[in-house]
C-alpha cells in the first residue's frame, strides 16, 4: 500500500476518495510502470495492484464513501501465470540442514515440505489438539480464522514428520498451550 499511497497522497495531492475516477487508476498504472527504475515491473505486479484498489474501492463503496467503484472499468494488464518454484529433494534436504540451527524453524520447515501446509493461513494455526491419528487437522473457522479456500481438511502425517512432532512437544510443550507454533 505505501506505493499506492505515494501516488494518490504526492502525485494526486491526496484527493477524497469519492473524487477518484477510472481515469486516475489507469495513470496510476502507467506511473507506476514508470516508477519502478530499478528493474522492470511486470505485468503481475500490476495485476496485484489492480486487485488491491479494486478492494479499497469496494469496501469503500460498501461503506457508503463513493458511489461505484472506479477500478471496475479499469483495464487491468494481462500476465502469465505465476510459477511455483518446486525445490528437488536436495534442495529441501539443504533447505532442512539449514534450519537445524533453530528448532521451532526446523519443524516449521518441515511441517511446510511434508504436509503442504501454506505459511499464515495455515501452519501458523496449528494446535497440539490438531494432531491426531496419524493426520494434521487444519481447520478453517476457528477463532474467526480463516483458511485460504475456507475448508477444514485432514494431511496424513509421514513418518519424519510424526517424530519431529513428538520430540518438539517433548521439548517445547512445557506450559501445556495449545500452540505448536
Amino acid at each position: 500500500l505505501k506505493v499506492m499511497r505515494r501516488y494518490f497522497v504526492t502525485v494526486k495531492h491526496d484527493p477524497f476518495v469519492a473524487a477518484v475516477r477510472t481515469r486516475d487508476i489507469e495513470e496510476y498504472q502507467t506511473w507506476r510502470r514508470a516508477a519502478a527504475t530499478d528493474r522492470p515491473l511486470s505485468a503481475r505486479t500490476i495485476q496485484r495492484d489492480h486487485a488491491i484498489l479494486h478492494a479499497i474501492f469496494s469496501l469503500a463503496e460498501r461503506r457508503e464513501y463513493r458511489p461505484g467503484n472506479p477500478v471496475r472499468l479499469a483495464k487491468s494488464p494481462k500476465a502469465d501465470a505465476h510459477n511455483p518454484v518446486i525445490l528437488t529433494a536436495d534442495q529441501y534436504e539443504a533447505l532442512l540442514r539449514e534450519c537445524q540451527r533453530n528448532p521451532m524453524m526446523a519443524l516449521y520447515a518441515l511441517v511446510l515440505g511434508e504436509a503442504g501446509l501454506r505459511c499464515e493461513s495455515e501452519a501458523l494455526w496449528l494446535q497440539w489438539p490438531d494432531v491426531k491419528d496419524g493426520f494434521l487437522e487444519i481447520v478453517s473457522g476457528r477463532n474467526e480464522h480463516r483458511t485460504k479456500s475456507g475448508k477444514s481438511r485432514r494431511v496424513p502425517l509421514s513418518p519424519r514428520l510424526a517424530a519431529a512432532l513428538r520430540s518438539h512437544a517433548a521439548q517445547f510443550r512445557l506450559g501445556g498451550g495449545p500452540w505448536i507454533f
